[in-house]
Parts: structure tokens; sequence; C-alpha cells
């Protein structure tokens, strides 16, 4: 599966299926239009992007851009979107 140009990694499709109720439109919103954005280093990437219909939880999307893959999906328990405001 390609999401916002990255594919996913085995651990990022066994957390999909695991937790079913993380959507792939949410995971491009992420993405593509990020609450905030950190580069950690030249091969991970962390977007972050709450999700109202989530109850406004943040979503963390952890991509490898130099292999254009999405490593993991998880909510950041730890982050609140009123953190970020």
């Amino acid at each position: 599966m390609i999401i916002s140009g990255y594919r996913l990694s085995l651990h990022a499709e066994k957390r999909l299926q695991a937790r079913q109720e993380i959507k792939v439109e949410w995971i491009e919103k992420a993405i593509q239009n990020p609450l905030f954005f950190k580069e950690m280093s030249n091969d991970e990437w962390h977007f972050y992007r709450n999700i109202e219909e989530f109850n406004n939880k943040v979503l963390k999307v952890v991509v490898n851009p130099q292999k254009e893959i999405i490593i993991t999906v998880l909510f950041d328990r730890r982050m609140k979107y009123e953190d970020r405001l």
C-alpha cells in the first residue's frame, strides 16, 4: 500500500491491522498537513497531526524519507493537542 508517496513497512502494516481505528486518511493528513514536524535525522522524520474525529488525539507517523517507507503509526499518548496550541 502507498500512502502519500510512502510504502508501509511490515511493522506499520501490522500496526494498522492491530489498531483498526487508525484510518489511512488520517495518515495522509498527518504527512500532507501536519500539526508539526520533526526531522530526527536524514532517515527519520516524525509527522504529528491531531485527529478531530478521534477525540483530538495526536497521531504520530514515522517515516524514512530516504527509503520512502512509513516505519510506524501510533497515537502518541504523551502528546496532547492542547499542548501544541
